[in-house]
């Protein structure tokens, strides 16, 4: 399942801790943590991706029971992550002096709810990487436990048949060999350089300390978003539409979940130009 956690810090903080869809279910690091009615999609496509398609494929002697339960179990685990990704942002903007509302996840990933733009290119860079660096972590770390756990469990079977050896992992290890992959390509996905995905924050903060200009940076970071967008959106179809479709196959879900990304992408991309340019009377050089 493909997957991205695009954000766009610099739209007006939407208050979603106790009104509107956000649901509040508590505060971690001093930050207020809601979550979208849209972020049941996501469970469910990760929970039915994995239940329907991957575990069976991986342990086809699992019992359904156990199947659906590591399934449900690392739906749970992956938005963990999520969180934890978008808690690092948080964290970072907080140290830095900026005020943080809150966090809200939702359908296509989360939005750290910052009322201010970084002061200086320096601080957006690195308010923008910590997120990336944060789910690569994340993923050594479940990775390097998965790969520990199975050699635990068949210490001579991972070298000569590591294929059996993980069709014989158990609950616990799977989980862990299912997560560490899926973070290290959620890291490296949001380091694309197309605004408003951390890479794209990345890449502004470059072009910001470059061209001495926020305004001229967050266009062309913007005109990049955008493009990648609609890149995303032709491969999204493609995989959808240019083989045999199932409604559960990976192919068609993923597929389905990039062309969502890609608009989301390419509108947020589009609305940052939108307002940059609605404010370039009074933006100012730093």
């Amino acid at each position: 399942m493909a997957s991205s956690l695009p954000k766009d810090s610099s739209s007006p903080p939407r208050n979603t801790t106790t009104t509107g869809t956000g649901l509040h279910v508590g505060r971690l690091f001093g930050v207020d943590v809601s979550l979208d009615a849209t972020l049941l999609v996501v469970f469910f496509l990760v929970a039915t991706s994995l239940g329907r398609g991957t575990l069976p494929r991986w342990h086809p002697d699992w019992s359904p029971a156990l199947v659906w339960a590591v399934s449900i179990g690392a739906a749970v685990a992956f938005l963990s992550s999520v969180l934890l990704h978008e808690l690092s942002h948080a964290v970072v903007a907080k140290a830095q002096g900026t005020k943080v509302r809150g966090i809200t996840l939702f359908m296509l990933g989360g939005i750290a709810q910052i009322d201010e733009e970084p002061a200086t290119p320096g601080r957006e860079f690195w308010m923008a990487i910590v997120g990336p660096f944060t789910s690569v972590a994340v993923g050594i770390g479940a990775s390097a436990a998965g790969a520990w756990a199975l050699h635990a469990e068949h210490p001579g079977l991972v070298q000569s048949a590591p294929v059996q050896a993980l069709r014989s992992a158990g609950a616990a290890t799977t989980l862990l060999l299912w997560l560490g992959p899926v973070n290290l390509s959620l890291g490296v996905f949001n380091l694309v350089p197309g605004f408003p995905l951390d890479g794209g924050r990345v890449l502004r903060s470059i072009l910001w300390a470059l061209s001495k200009n926020r305004v001229t940076a967050t266009l062309w970071a913007g005109a990049v978003g955008s493009a990648f967008g609609w890149l995303l959106i032709a491969v999204g179809v493609l995989m959808t539409f240019g083989g045999s479709v199932r409604f559960f196959g990976s192919g068609a879900v993923q597929g389905l979940w990039l062309v969502l990304l890609g608009w989301f992408l390419a509108s947020a991309a589009r609305a940052s130009r939108e307002r940059t340019l609605g404010g370039r009377g009074s933006a100012s050089s730093a």
